[in-house]
């Protein structure tokens, strides 16, 4: 049944010739970290049973589609991503492989669109710094000249801060491309005065 479905089984199936038994787990390469939940609606696909996507599975399920070499799974993952990309986002571009997979440019554009709100969520912090910088940039380049609601540049001020507090000294190059000419010397003097170690 898996090589039916599956390119990876179907080309080493003579390890499998005489074995009834296939632990799904030993063949990753590193850890996955899938549920098993996840692994048992991956079992009932290759299996031919129906399954539903939702939020909670099609990211692990688009995982041992992408290592099992599943096209079907791994199609209607992709579409379910797709459709459902926002909630995903940061999700996303945490995987590993996600710069082979998926268009991150797209999703580190929509998050700089709707950047206060992904803020607001927290989330932001889980990114790798190289991420965020890309994500930061086109946010103040979208804000340059100064047509940022005080409210809305105190909130970006704010998770800059964070960000130093966070990742520490490398963190300061999110501040390459701010604006200080709009932040009456508030920001300059905060740096200089609370964080001038990073």
């Amino acid at each position: 049944l898996f090589r039916t479905v599956s390119h990876y089984f179907n080309s080493i199936q003579y390890q499998y010739s005489n074995i009834t038994d296939i632990n799904l787990s030993k063949e990753f390469e590193d850890d996955l970290n899938i549920p098993e939940s996840s692994i048992s609606d991956f079992i009932n696909f290759c299996h031919k049973n129906k399954i539903i996507l939702n939020k909670e599975n099609a990211l692990p399920l688009h995982k041992l589609s992408t290592k099992f070499l599943v096209p079907s799974l791994l199609k209607a993952t992709e579409n379910f991503i797709s459709k459902h990309n926002e909630e995903f986002i940061i999700d996303i571009l945490l995987m590993k492989d996600a710069q082979n997979t998926f268009k991150t440019s797209e999703y580190e554009e929509i998050i700089s669109n709707n950047m206060l709100d992904y803020i607001k969520s927290g989330k932001l912090l889980s990114l790798p710094l190289p991420i965020l910088y890309r994500i930061t940039t086109k946010y103040q380049q979208k804000n340059l000249n100064g047509n940022m609601k005080p409210e809305k540049q105190t909130e970006f001020v704010e998770f800059l801060f964070k960000c130093l507090d966070h990742f520490g000294r490398k963190a300061s190059v999110l501040f390459d491309h701010f604006n200080f000419e709009f932040s009456d010397g508030k920001v300059i003097r905060r740096l200089l005065d609370g964080y001038s170690e990073k």
